[in-house]
Formats: structure tokens, C-alpha cells, sequence
């Protein structure tokens, strides 16, 4: 470490003001400082660097003992004992202040990275007002948004009321968005604008073709069946159902009883048939032995409601 420290090496009123203390730590294990001071001293030499950081001028000492060992809040006995390792590297400037070079270093770097600073802000300030005045220059006496100087009698191509101004502008000629539109019917021959015309939705493909294995019947059941419960079946819906079907069917199961076990129990997939489903008689009805109560209830309610509507329907017909 370097001492004998002859002039200030920056100026006497330089603050932190906020800016971190940062040491190196490999730096300072590496010093012959840290490697003298004892365990119990090591903790007293960061924070007499810490409290140098906080003095102004940044990174100096009073070179006065008594005054350090307050600061640091030291015993005045304990300082001098320990002073030839705490105050090693330390040297007395010509401002009567001590400065360490370590320190002193990381001063430097701050002051530097503060002044690339303010010059980078500076500069950009600089490019940002170069730029408005360059579009200030630029504007065109007839833009529509900012007119400011011209009175709405001097516009050529304004259209004028029955007072002779422009409802969308004001006293100062300025744009006030409460215009009718009528300049840009005159520029284009006195017709509105067309609106965008919108994007036609793309139709729907066609559906694959249902396999011939497949009852067409028992197919529409469950489609309509997916649409009441409203979840229809999508082209690739409609694809991995079949798929499905042609599984169960390959593991035993008849696709048209797998049809009616789902549309008959509402459910939007195709299973295998349960020991319990409805299969048909030789008349195609659903037999109802092997149905659950509350669906054998559901069925019931079902033929009720049929015999009521057609008891109705004959009413209305002998009337």
C-alpha cells in the first residue's frame, strides 16, 4: 500500500451522497493490514473504513486520535494500542486530513463513474430537444392536428359553417376533435370513406364420412346428444370418437349399443358397456330389467310427458 499522500487528491467538498462503499474482499485479505490485525481487530478496521467513506472530503480522517476513536466509537486506550495496525497506510494530505491509497482509489472511481454519468444524461437531454426542434421544423403548414397561427378563413380547402369556422377547430386554430369530417369528404370527391371491409368467416369443412359399420341412426342420437349437453363434436372431435368406437368394436363391443349406452346416460364419451346398460329386444326398444331406479324414474317421467303431449296434441286436432 502507498503512502506519503503530499496533496489532496480530490477536492474537499466530495460526498458519497449515497453512493456504496465496495471493497475487494480478495484484495483485502490479500494486504498486509488484514494479515497483522488480530481476529478481534479485523471488524474495527472495516468500520474505521466505513466511517472514512461517510467523512467529507469522502474517504478521509480527522488526524486527530481522540476524534477518530469517537467516531468509530472505540475506547481511546483500545485505539492506541491498536493504531499502528488501524491507522497503517494512512498519511496526512496538505488540507491537514488523512487519506488511505486504497480508499482514496475507490474515491477516484466514483467521482469517475459520476461524470460519465452526467455526460451520457447530458447528451441524451441534448439529442432529445435536437430531435423535437427537428420535427417542429418539420411539420407541414397543412397538417390537419397542429395549425396554430393560421386563423380557419386562411385554411384554402376548410369548409366553413354558417358562422365561417370549423366546429372542430378553436380561436387559436388548433384541432379540437370535435370536427364533422367534412374535409375528408371534400378531398375525396364529396363520398365518405368506405368502412374496412370485414374478413368472411371460413365455412366449416364437410364432415369425414361415417364408416359403413357405423348406424347411422344411433350416430345422430349421439351428435344431438353433444350438442344438448353443449359440447358438440368438433371435425376433430368427430375423428377420435370414431377412432374410439373402432376400438371398442375391435375389443368385442358393439359400436351401436356403445352409441346408445352414451347418448342414453348423457355422456360425452364412448365406453365400454356396462354389465347394467339398456340393450335393445328384438323390437329395438330399450329393455328396462337390468335399469337403475333413478333411471328406470327418468324413463317413466319420459313416456308420462309423451302421453300427456299427444293427449294435447289430440285435443287440439278434434277442435
Amino acid at each position: 500500500m502507498t503512502s506519503d499522500l503530499k496533496a489532496a487528491p480530490y477536492a474537499a467538498d466530495t460526498r458519497a451522497k449515497g453512493w456504496r462503499f465496495e471493497l475487494d474482499m480478495e484484495r483485502v485479505r490479500q494486504s498486509d493490514t488484514w494479515a497483522l490485525a488480530t481476529p478481534e481487530l479485523r471488524p474495527w478496521l472495516l468500520l474505521l473504513w466505513a466511517t472514512a467513506w461517510e467523512q467529507v472530503p469522502c474517504g478521509s480522517l480527522p488526524s486527530d486520535d481522540a476524534l477518530i476513536a469517537a467516531r468509530i466509537g472505540m475506547a481511546p486506550k483500545a485505539f492506541a494500542k491498536a493504531r499502528p495496525v488501524l491507522m497503517r497506510g494512512w498519511a496526512e494530505a496538505d488540507d491537514g486530513r488523512l487519506y488511505h491509497a486504497t480508499i482514496a482509489e475507490r474515491v477516484v472511481e466514483m467521482i469517475d463513474t459520476k461524470r460519465r454519468e452526467s455526460e451520457r444524461k447530458a447528451a441524451y437531454r441534448e439529442r432529445m430537444e435536437a430531435e423535437r426542434a427537428q420535427l417542429a421544423a418539420n411539420v407541414p403548414r397543412d397538417n390537419l392536428g397542429t395549425t396554430a397561427g393560421r386563423t380557419p378563413d386562411a385554411t384554402p380547402d376548410a369548409t366553413p359553417t354558417e358562422t365561417g369556422t370549423d366546429p372542430g377547430r378553436d380561436a387559436t386554430g388548433t384541432g379540437t376533435g370535435t370536427g364533422t369530417g367534412t374535409r375528408e369528404y371534400k378531398e375525396n370527391g364529396g363520398i365518405p370513406p368506405e368502412p374496412p371491409a370485414r374478413r368472411r368467416a371460413r365455412p366449416d369443412p364437410a364432415p369425414d364420412p361415417l364408416p359403413p359399420w357405423v348406424d347411422a341412426t344411433a350416430w345422430e342420437g349421439f351428435e344431438g346428444m353433444r350438442r344438448a349437453i353443449r359440447k358438440p363434436l368438433t371435425p376433430a372431435a368427430r375423428r377420435l370418437a370414431v377412432a374410439e368406437l373402432a376400438r371398442l368394436r375391435d375389443a368385442g363391443h358393439d359400436p351401436t349399443e356403445v352409441l346408445r349406452q352414451s347418448t342414453f346416460r348423457s355422456w360425452a364419451g364412448l365406453f365400454p358397456l356396462k354389465p347394467d346398460a339398456t340393450p335393445t329386444n328384438g323390437g329395438g326398444h330399450h329393455a328396462v330389467t337390468a335399469m337403475s331406479p333413478h333411471g328406470m324414474q327418468t324413463m317413466l317421467n319420459a313416456k308420462a310427458l309423451k302421453a300427456r303431449l299427444l293427449e294435447r296434441q289430440g285435443e287440439a286436432n278434434a277442435d
